[in-house]
């Protein structure tokens, strides 16, 4: 059992499904309560892939939108313009997991954050389908 439940913290939810599956399927239980503990594991792992669509790190609600343009360097292009990522800049990717600015090539869109006194970029979300389409809220006047 603790291998299995470090198999799942290791391999991801839609994999720790399947392992799971095959571990009640193999200790050889009765029909009924096998369909049980299946219909259970699909249940949480239902909720847990509506969880995950919510970005546990918020976009910051002064986050500005633009198409920002990697190139595995420390220097972007946002909105066609130069911009430099500060040391230590926070890029949080589709599935809100960190990237690294070195394994980003390409265009983007993002919310991003600049630091004022420097004027580098320290926080950059790469924007999901359904936050494209959801348009900012309006800013207070």
């Amino acid at each position: 059992m603790r291998q299995l439940i470090i198999r799942m913290a290791v391999s991801g939810a839609a994999s720790a499904f399947t392992t799971l599956c095959a571990w009640v399927f193999a200790a050889g239980l009765p029909v009924g309560i096998t369909a049980g503990i299946t219909a259970g594991l699909t249940a949480s792992l239902a909720s847990s892939n509506a969880f995950a669509q919510q970005r546990l790190v918020p976009i910051n609600p002064k986050a500005k939108r633009a198409d920002i343009t990697f190139d595995t360097s420390t220097i972007v292009l946002v909105n066609g313009k130069r911009a430099q990522l500060a040391p230590g800049v926070r890029i949080l990717d589709r599935n809100n997991m960190l990237a690294l600015y070195g394994s980003l090539q390409g265009s983007a869109k993002t919310k991003y954050l600049i630091e004022e006194t420097t004027g580098n970029v320290i926080a950059i979300w790469i924007l999901t389908d359904a936050e494209i389409a959801t348009p900012d809220p309006a800013s207070p006047k």
